[in-house]
């Protein structure tokens, strides 16, 4: 499952509508939802099937959109629930607006070419 990520120190309004755009974009791009870490869940028995096929490099591959991917593969459904809401701190962002806004959606974008077949 998948939820929506709400910045709480971030000075853009309307971050939700941001970030439901994003996951309905990557999921017209990958056609399955795609999991963020600090909004998600899975359960261990699908953690169990997944975790040794996972991609092991973070710095060409987005590790969450990874486990999507792979989830997917295996025939498992990722569900997007916009009342399931999680708050973090922008201080990413600020620190490091690069990483985020450029590196973030180019790694996302790789790992979903990286398993296109």
């Amino acid at each position: 499952m998948i939820g929506l990520n709400t910045v709480y120190d971030f000075p853009i309004k309307n971050v939700k509508l941001i970030n439901k755009a994003s996951v309905y974009l990557i999921k017209e791009i990958a056609g399955h939802y795609p999991l963020f870490g600090s909004s998600m869940a899975i359960t261990k028995k699908i953690w169990d099937e997944i975790k040794d096929d996972l991609c092991d490099d973070n710095f060409e591959y987005h590790e969450d959109v990874d486990i999507s991917v792979h989830i997917h593969k295996l025939g498992g459904i990722i569900v997007f629930d916009p009342h399931f809401e999680s708050q973090f701190s922008a201080r990413r962002f600020k620190r490091d607006p690069y990483e985020i806004f450029v590196e973030y959606p180019s790694r996302i974008l790789k790992t979903i070419r990286g398993h296109k077949i």
